[in-house]
């Protein structure tokens, strides 16, 4: 009679020594996120211009937005075709500043339209669109095809810069935690820039690499700068690289800016905004957890709810659960996977399937062996035939003109004339078989 309360007793300090530990290591973590402690920083460039960490881009926005006094600064956050345009009467600018854009052929279009009736094109990226190079250097220069920016691997570089009165030098670096780290760097190579061809360079780095150039493209120009992390927040609170900028900037005309936001993302993550979805890495919790007293809030309030579930389930029985009743979703998984390849036009896809279908149902029913390798069956044997016409009592003919069709899909493009043509062929295969039989 006198273990119980002696198990009780135990119970009771083993919860207190619990809540002991939980609640001392929340004031040790809550006095590491306190203000007075090291605040906390995300060292990953994500050129952002809402963000105020070390290499966003929120004091470059800001700056733009009133470096033309009377022309406005527009975040582009739809399609090109709906946000530049291509007749306006002062000269405008679409700037872009991020690890690469991911442009499509359409927007690749427009932007090159737009910078072909007067406009400039400012794009700041650690990587270029092979697309978009293919206009701006469609003449090569001897020997010098293009590939894509090269790299070098450093943690600083010197950049200098060509203006009306001198030559503006700075550095850049990269850090991490406010240490010098290492970096992969992007330059163009010297051979792109030849006397025959118009494109010239206005930058280098490290006194002999380009990282800043101008290519004339109609009546407009693109210009393009290989080093983004110049102009991040971490590098914007230096004198020398303030003075940096603004001679880069010299070189846009004055009138409207569009800073581009939707082409900084790749395009699947482009398509889960565009429905109204969330990309995996933006999970909901992301904001709340980059304030410590807020982030250390939510985790009490996990910690209570896992004691409360915890204790609580010792202290009621389970419940039984129901097993629904199972149900064949064969035929709605096969339709919606049939119409999955009708819309992305995989037309072949189809007419093999529907021979795979076909041939299977001639082993079951009349048990005839079909030719090996379907996929690549271009020709069938006139024995096969044969056999398949008398014992399903059909015209020779009648079978022949499946395998034909099917052999058509194979060779030339197929398209939605030809699965509906082996459809039918194949129907009315089956509807003569029956009403012979």
């Amino acid at each position: 009679m006198k273990s119980a309360p002696k198990k009780s007793l135990r119970f009771r300090w083993l919860v207190a020594l619990m809540l002991i530990v939980l609640a001392t290591g929340a004031i040790v973590w809550l006095f590491r996120g306190s203000p007075n402690s090291e605040k906390r920083f995300v060292w990953t460039p994500n050129y952002q211009e809402k963000s105020a960490q070390p290499f966003g881009t929120q004091a470059l926005y800001r700056l733009l937005s009133e470096y033309f006094p009377g022309h406005s600064l527009t975040a582009v956050t739809e399609d090109l075709e709906f946000v530049l345009p291509l007749e306006n009467e002062a000269p405008a600018t679409y700037f872009f500043i991020g690890e690469r854009p991911y442009y499509d052929s359409a927007a690749t279009a427009h932007l090159l339209a737009f910078v072909e009736a007067g406009n400039t094109a400012f794009l700041c990226s650690e990587r270029i669109p092979f697309d978009l190079m293919f206009y701006l250097y469609h003449e090569e220069c001897p020997q010098a095809p293009w590939s894509n920016y090269q790299t070098l691997t450093a943690d600083s570089l010197w950049l200098s810069l060509k203006t009306h009165e001198n030559i503006l030098k700075t550095s850049v670096y990269h850090a991490d935690r406010n240490r010098p780290a290492l970096f992969t760097w992007a330059y163009i190579p010297a051979e792109y820039f030849c006397p025959s061809l118009p494109q010239r360079p206005l930058g280098y780095a490290d006194d002999s690499l380009v990282n800043f150039a101008r290519f004339p493209y109609g009546k407009g120009a693109f210009y393009l700068h290989t080093t983004p992390l110049v102009f991040t927040n971490y590098h914007l609170l230096r004198p020398e690289v303030q003075r940096y900028l603004e001679a880069v900037l010299a070189y846009l005309p004055e009138g409207d800016m569009y800073w581009d936001v939707k082409f900084r993302d790749p395009e699947e993550v482009q398509r889960l905004r565009a429905s109204g979805r969330r990309p995996p890495f933006e999970h909901p919790l992301k904001h709340l957890l980059q304030h410590p007293s807020l982030a250390w809030a939510w985790y009490l309030v996990v910690a209570l709810v896992a004691l409360y579930v915890l204790f609580r389930s010792k202290r009621r029985q389970r419940t039984v659960p129901v097993w629904p009743r199972k149900e064949n979703h064969s035929f709605e998984y096969v339709n919606a996977i049939a119409q999955m390849h009708f819309q992305q036009h995989n037309y072949r896809y189809l007419c093999v399937q529907l021979m795979n279908t076909f041939l299977q149902q001639v082993r079951e029913r009349f048990g005839l062996a079909p030719p090996p390798d379907v996929e690549g069956l271009l020709s069938v044997p006139s024995d096969f035939v044969q056999r398949l016409a008398e014992t399903a009592r059909v015209p020779a003919g009648d079978v022949q003109i499946i395998f034909s069709n099917y052999a058509a899909s194979l060779i030339y493009p197929p398209t939605v004339q030809n699965v509906i043509v082996l459809r039918s062929n194949i129907r009315h295969f089956w509807e003569l078989t029956e009403s012979r039989g």
